[in-house]
């Protein structure tokens, strides 16, 4: 958990005051845009976790949200929390050069009420995102694609003063959902060369057999894939299963990784794709442990 008192912050859009340990206080737009709002970012970043704040609207209601996923390279981001849209509760994505689109909402804004501490909480794990309120979940989304950006931060609207206190986040390590057979020689892969290697990389590795308790096996797959940050297939042998699971995880749009063994003969819907292909040997395992390596770095942009 990362205290707020130890967090930096910068305003990108109206004025706030950010004097206060553990507070950035909103004050409102005075640059006579259409639609006044603030945005303000700290120096946390967040993958997969949840990231918490009590909100207080001193004078009007309007809209206060917990910002993530902020992308510097093209300014886009999502946000939840209170107000938007006339509702009380949204999940909002912002797209550069179209505007701010409603996700997921609910509620009245007019049952907010102002002088009343809100705590929020939003937690994001791999493509879904929940929000919570005074700890009772209202609103939960699935994105359709994963979102690029780290920077984590707020959101306000109007120009009415709106306190944000308390704030903090709580990073998790990403999951990397592998997709297989379960049988030799895949056991042996999943053991010795892909769980080793991507937990090099801060990433949670499992497969659907590491998942114990009650429940059905499907649903513990569509929320492996919903949830994970990376998706590894091992696409050898023709499985039904595994194809399956691949074609969701490509409907959701999650970086995939595909391996099969050198000399396999692949389906022709999938050859279009790149693969990392290995032998079964000592060497195979020293080179699709390195290849595996250079495709972890690609995708989480780490040198």
């Amino acid at each position: 958990m990362n205290n707020g008192a130890a967090l930096q912050w910068v305003d990108l859009n109206g004025r706030w005051d950010f004097s206060m340990t553990g507070y950035a206080k909103y004050l409102g737009n005075a640059d006579g845009i259409p639609i006044p709002y603030g945005l303000a970012l700290c120096n946390g970043k967040l993958v997969q976790g949840i990231i918490k704040a009590v909100v207080n609207f001193p004078g009007e209601v309007t809209e206060a949200r917990i910002l993530f996923g902020y992308n510097p390279d093209d300014t886009s981001y999502f946000t939840a929390g209170i107000g938007g849209w006339g509702y009380g509760y949204t999940i909002q994505e912002f797209v550069p050069n179209s505007g701010w689109i409603a996700l997921k909402r609910t509620g009245q804004i007019n049952n907010i009420l102002p002088n009343k501490d809100y705590r929020i909480e939003v937690r994001v794990y791999g493509s879904r995102i929940v929000l919570s309120i005074d700890g009772i979940e209202l609103l939960e989304h699935v994105l359709s694609k994963p979102f690029s950006g780290e920077q984590i931060g707020v959101f306000a609207t109007g120009n009415a003063e709106i306190m944000f206190k308390d704030y903090s986040y709580s990073s998790e390590m990403g999951d990397a959902f592998v997709v297989m057979q379960f049988s030799e020689p895949y056991n042996s892969l999943y053991k010795e060369v892909i769980a080793p290697v991507t937990s090099e990389f801060r990433l949670n590795p499992y497969r659907v057999d590491d998942v114990y308790g009650p429940g059905a096996i499907l649903n513990d797959i569509i929320g492996g894939l919903v949830e994970s940050k990376i998706i590894i297939a091992e696409i050898t042998p023709p499985n039904q299963n595994v194809f399956y699971e691949l074609g969701y995880a490509h409907a959701l749009a999650k970086p995939t990784i595909l391996l099969a063994e050198r000399g396999k003969d692949l389906p022709f819907d999938i050859r279009g794709y790149r693969v990392i292909f290995y032998e079964d040997s000592i060497a195979g395992k020293k080179n699709v442990e390195n290849d595996l390596r250079k495709h972890l770095k690609a995708i989480l942009r780490r040198n």
